[in-house]
């Protein structure tokens, strides 16, 4: 059995005109929530093995401050997890490490891969979770079972 936590990165700032996509930051308040979702996490027992995230600067800085509020290593970092498709997603959990994995990436994909993966179609605001239980021995075989069970989608709001 392995688990996986899909988040969408938490809230970024708009960004400037001269500014790419990719830079773009952290608002306050997705400082506030990345943490928050971490403690979240943890009172949940859901300590994950591994981090990965997408080189996108607000997905990494997400996952930098996950890993820190759960006194984890810094996440890996997949350039192909910032604009991915679903298959993209799969690629890099594929390679995955241990029961649980955390991977912080971007929607409209985190969506899309909930519904594949599970058969429900959720909606993923920043910084929300879907946890997904995946009937896998090894990561690698979620290239070819993509069944599992989606246990709840927590979100920011939610825990005030």
């Amino acid at each position: 059995m392995r688990t996986l936590l899909l988040m969408r990165h938490a809230k970024a700032e708009r960004g400037t005109a001269s500014q790419l996509d990719h830079d773009r930051c952290l608002a306050p308040r997705g400082r506030v929530d990345a943490p928050a979702m971490a403690a979240w996490l943890l009172a949940n027992g859901l300590q994950p093995d591994q981090v990965i995230a997408s080189s996108a600067h607000r997905a990494h800085e997400t996952a930098e401050l996950v890993c820190t509020s759960l006194d984890l290593e810094s996440p890996q970092v997949h350039p192909t997890l910032y604009m991915p498709d679903v298959d993209d997603i799969l690629e890099v959990l594929a390679m995955a490490k241990g029961h649980c994995v955390l991977l912080v990436s971007h929607n409209p994909t985190c969506e899309l891969c909930v519904e594949l993966l599970t058969g429900s179609r959720e909606i993923m605001p920043t910084a929300g979770i879907a946890v997904i239980q995946l009937d896998l021995d090894d990561w690698s075989d979620v290239l070819v079972e993509q069944s599992g069970t989606l246990v709840q989608v927590q979100v920011p709001r939610a825990l005030s």
